[in-house]
């Protein structure tokens, strides 16, 4: 049998991107220092502290592809 986890149906990218989006709604300020740590600074220590104090779905939220962040990022954070 195939294996089924790589495949989503519309409803859940639907949902994964709602929660992407509610997520960064109600972390404002955590997002907005890890877009200035990142992107500004290219500093990714400082980020990996910003997402280790989140809460775990917060940061599973933060870290899916396809999300705000790139893949490239999501690499170094991790």
């Amino acid at each position: 049998m195939a294996d089924m986890s790589k495949f989503s149906t519309p409803g859940q990218k639907n949902h994964r991107a709602q929660w992407i989006v509610d997520t960064v709604r109600n972390n404002q300020f955590e997002v907005w220092k890890l877009f200035e740590w990142i992107l500004d600074d290219g500093n990714f220590t400082q980020g990996q502290l910003v997402l280790a104090d989140m809460h775990k779905g917060d940061r599973d939220a933060l870290l899916q592809p396809n999300g705000i962040l790139t893949d490239a990022q999501i690499e170094l954070l991790k």
